[in-house]
């Protein structure tokens, strides 16, 4: 996990605040982090994701190894797409 993840992740878990309480969000944040850390990056989205009531690991396992695997590559944390209202692209089913 790269530093700025791992400051964002015990910030976060500090707080214990949601930052994705939403399913837009959610995967926002799986896209931004498979994208800037790739693998490296799964134990932290799990972890953050682990702070929702919501929250069902496998499914964000499922879902940070579709990010890696055909994610939205335009989203990266810090950046401006991360937080925009804009819902990340469909992609049709195979």
């Amino acid at each position: 996990m790269s530093d700025s993840l791992s400051r964002l992740v015990e910030a976060v878990r500090s707080a214990g605040v949601d930052i994705a309480p939403g399913y837009c969000e959610y995967v926002r944040l799986a896209f931004a982090i498979a994208n800037d850390c790739g693998e490296a990056g799964r134990e932290g989205f799990i972890t953050l994701c682990s702070l929702s009531v919501k929250f069902n690991r496998e499914k964000a396992e499922r879902l940070f190894s579709n990010a890696l695997n055909k994610g939205d590559h335009r989203i990266h944390l810090g950046g401006r797409t991360f937080g925009t209202s804009k819902p990340p692209p469909r992609y049709a089913r195979k």
